[in-house]
């Protein structure tokens, strides 16, 4: 159940996972059950980390951008309007390397 709380809420940029794995990880501290605990917090870390490293390099090769514009594109949408500005800064940049390579630009 934790596992499928934990991916609906993925998709939320800035919270995520963490919503719902710093509060089971404080309820095993606080509970004593060292090994829930310890075992959470190593899932959580190890989660975090792969999702840093791994998640711009997924979303630039599969739109087909490069790393860099696909960082800024991402970077840029958050700051604007959260998931929704994620979307339409990706969508803009595609369309402008569409129309590069068709020799609209």
């Amino acid at each position: 159940m934790l596992g499928f709380v934990a991916a609906i809420l993925d998709l939320i940029p800035f919270l995520g996972i963490t919503v719902i794995y710093v509060p089971a990880i404080i309820y095993y501290w606080i509970v004593e059950n060292y090994f829930l605990f310890i075992s959470i917090g190593i899932v959580f870390v190890l989660l975090s980390l792969l999702r840093q490293i791994l998640e711009h390099k997924l979303v630039s090769v599969n739109i087909g951008l490069s790393l860099l514009v696909a960082l800024g594109a991402i970077s840029i949408g958050i700051q604007v309007k959260g998931i929704i500005g994620i979307i339409f800064c990706l969508g803009l940049v595609m369309m402008h390397q569409i129309l590069k390579k068709v020799d609209i630009l």
